[in-house]
């Protein structure tokens, strides 16, 4: 906010040199005011990501909709003997959502070690374990083809990518904030 500068000025009667002035010369101190430079250049990259976030999450509101009801069927399919009951029910919309749910509170704690510029290996670990129920449960009820099974990995697949992705920059980018 305020610069120093060492200027030379000419002789005055007030004493000897000081401040490793030369003979006959004497060194003032001069306080300038300059403004403060602020800067911009992050503001693009922290709208991109924001931009990116967005679409992330629409994209994970649609996986988890693809997801969730493939791993309610597993649940339901395999998760009682004799006729289907109310409880039944229930249990297989809660074994459902436990996955994805827990995968994505992960993701989140990992988002926020990211925005300070930190990585969370636990956070990260917990993705990974929420993330391969989910995928075990939707590729365990596919379809026994080829087919069935890319259909029932392409959503989880992608969402682990981006979300992977996402953290990783988020945390690039606070981290050049802080530098």
């Amino acid at each position: 906010m305020f610069g120093l500068s060492l200027k030379l000025t000419e002789p005055r009667d007030d004493g000897p040199p000081r401040n490793g002035a030369t003979d006959g010369q004497r060194i003032t101190h001069v306080l300038h005011h300059r403004p403060v430079k602020i800067r911009t250049g992050d503001r693009l990259p922290g709208s991109l990501l924001v931009g990116a976030s967005l679409l992330v999450v629409a994209a994970l509101i649609g996986a988890g909709i693809v997801g969730y009801e493939a791993q309610r069927l597993f649940a339901l399919a395999h998760n009682h003997i004799g006729p289907e009951t109310e409880a039944d029910r229930l249990r297989a919309v809660i074994i459902a959502a436990l996955p994805d749910v827990g995968w994505v509170a992960m993701a989140l704690v990992a988002l926020v070690a990211a925005l300070r510029g930190q990585s969370s290996l636990r956070a990260r670990v917990g993705v990974v374990v929420f993330f391969g129920l989910s995928l075990g449960a939707q590729v365990l009820y596919a379809p026994r083809t080829l087919e069935g099974i890319l259909v029932a990995i392409i959503a989880p697949v992608a969402m682990a990518w981006m979300l992977e992705t996402l953290v990783v920059e988020v945390r690039r980018w606070a981290a050049a904030r802080r530098a």
